[in-house]
């Protein structure tokens, strides 16, 4: 029985070939472009593999939480350390108050005053301690930081930008600072 069907099959058409499709055992006639536009397809899938694998094998950053945490605590043992020093003893932030401005709210639920001595102190310090931390850390997590710390939300982000300009400003003037140091090393040798 196994033979007729054998036979059977054997007997039958043969497979048709579709004009549009070559068959799978026929090699393809692809055109330089068409090569050199499949090796690029290779590659970048290849380039994108090694990039995932790497990503996947590098260890993460540090958490900007912990960051923060740490940065805060070097922060306030420094301001303990210069209200000793002073003499003052106001670290918390108890050394007077001022009343509102009568203005209406638009956020209720924000921090309208710092509750904390020299916010503004405060805000570049933590962001110079953060920074030497993790130099990739966001502007958002140390207002986030500042804000926790109780720095009032538009202290926090108006002193950030300010630290933030100054450090652009102080790394510009190196760079030129660097750059005329070399044309007269330049025209010396």
């Amino acid at each position: 029985m196994a033979d007729q069907n054998k036979t059977a099959q054997q007997g039958s058409k043969p497979q048709q070939l579709d004009n549009n499709k070559p068959a799978a055992n026929q090699p393809v006639n692809l055109t330089p472009e068409q090569q050199a536009e499949a090796k690029r397809k290779e590659l970048i899938a290849k380039v994108a593999a090694e990039t995932a694998a790497k990503a996947a094998a590098e260890p993460k950053g540090p958490d900007p939480k912990e960051v923060a945490a740490k940065a805060l605590e070097a922060v306030k043992a420094k301001q303990a350390a210069e209200a000793v020093a002073q003499g003052d003893g106001h670290v918390d932030g108890s050394a007077g108050s001022q009343g509102s401005s009568g203005k209406r709210d638009r956020w209720p639920e924000r921090r309208k005053k710092s509750i904390i001595a020299n916010p503004v102190k405060f805000v570049w310090d933590l962001a110079d301690t953060m920074k030497q931390m993790d130099p990739t850390i966001r502007r958002k997590d140390v207002i986030q930081a500042c804000i926790d710390a109780g720095v009032a939300g538009y202290t926090a982000r108006t002193q950030y930008q300010a630290w933030y300009q100054m450090q652009r400003e102080s790394q510009r003037q190196a760079a030129l600072a660097e750059a005329k140091r070399n044309e007269q090393q330049r025209k010396q040798g």
